[in-house]
């Protein structure tokens, strides 16, 4: 009898320890953009580097950046990236693109664009190289993972807007968001454009874009178009395009979409229809604006994290937690003094 009894207790206590359905042990990783004088009287901090387990459970700030004493004005953080082989992360921020170790520790600043008017609009590590796109030039670079060796790859500005007088010309089009597909060769931006140029100049707005990986060339193809403020990509399981759209009030929604594109040559923008697998028409929990999203594709998790902020991008923030497919959709954490203002999301182990 006291055989069979401990018996039964050594399998429940595997059972507990080894349950069916695997949780995900890992955090996720924030870049928060900080908040200033425009949200007075409500508390202030600086742009920070933040922790979060998948449950919103025990959020860590890491690092803080800029002067302590320079609440009024936080120098803001564009986007974040990890480096699975160094395991350290890389943040865009307003004083260019820092580089710090898994716990935050040892920030050292390894890039600043010359031009006081040209912020990283988007990041990622690939390869052993950054990849990252610029605002204001439109331009699309990469540099050594030291911030050595940097060169312009492909210019994606779609021209000037000369109305602005010479002292001010921005580019029609940044790179708001990068995905490289090595075995297929090309590398995907989304094409973010100023809503006040569709117009004078671009009619289809912000679009989904491609070209092959080869530097300046100029065989892009345009794979979707029509979207208000295209953000994030991320290829999935080496094949289907994830990507988030800003989206402007109810007539261009705030969005999570995917579709697969074969590598033959699309012969025009929505060959390949794209799915939406989330949608603020459709739900409560996404009142702000996607600003990033990470996921989690090993079998058995196949997870997505979508963080907002406002519009104003002073101090609401929000973490969604979803499968794959869009479904199970949850809200994770909506407590701006523990997450921030997200403008960037990971999710490591």
């Amino acid at each position: 009898m006291r055989l069979s009894t401990n018996l039964l207790l050594a399998s429940l206590s595997f059972s507990l320890a080894h349950p069916n359905k695997r949780v995900s042990q890992g955090s996720l990783y924030i870049a928060d953009e900080g908040v200033g004088h425009r949200s007075n009287p409500v508390p202030r901090w600086r742009t920070s580097f933040r922790r979060l387990n998948p449950d919103g459970t025990n959020p860590t700030t890491l690092q803080q950046f800029g002067a302590p004493d320079q609440l009024e004005s936080p120098v803001g953080a564009y986007a974040l990236s990890f480096d699975p082989l160094a395991r350290q992360f890389y943040l865009a921020t307003g004083q260019g693109i820092v580089r710090t170790e898994l716990d935050g520790s040892n920030p050292v600043t390894i890039l600043k664009e010359n031009s006081t008017s040209v912020w990283i609009t988007s990041l990622i590590v690939h390869g052993e190289k950054l990849w990252y796109g610029t605002g204001h030039e439109g331009l699309l670079k990469r540099a050594n993972l030291d911030g050595s060796g940097m060169e312009i790859f492909l210019n994606v500005s779609q021209g000037l807007v000369n109305r602005y007088g010479a002292s001010y010309t921005p580019s029609y089009s940044h790179a708001d968001g990068i995905a490289i597909d090595d075995e297929k060769g090309f590398i995907y931006w989304s094409a973010y454009s100023n809503p006040q140029d569709f117009s004078a100049h671009l009619p289809h707005g912000g679009s989904i874009r491609r070209a092959p990986l080869t530097p300046n060339t100029t065989e892009i193809e345009i794979l979707a178009q029509d979207i208000w403020s295209p953000g994030q990509l991320r290829l999935v399981r080496n094949s289907t395009l994830y990507w988030a759209e800003a989206g402007q009030y109810t007539n261009s929604p705030r969005a999570l979409k995917r579709a697969y594109f074969p590598p033959t040559k699309i012969l025009q923008p929505g060959d390949a229809e794209p799915e939406t697998l989330l949608d603020s028409n459709t739900t409560d929990l996404l009142p702000y604006k996607i600003t990033s999203f990470a996921i989690d594709e090993k079998e058995g998790e196949e997870k997505v994290w979508v963080v907002a902020n406002s519009d104003a991008a002073i101090m609401y923030g929000r973490v969604l937690e979803m499968g794959l497919d869009g479904s199970g959709l949850r809200l994770v954490n909506d407590n701006v003094t523990q997450i921030g203002v997200p403008v960037g999301v990971e999710y490591v182990l």
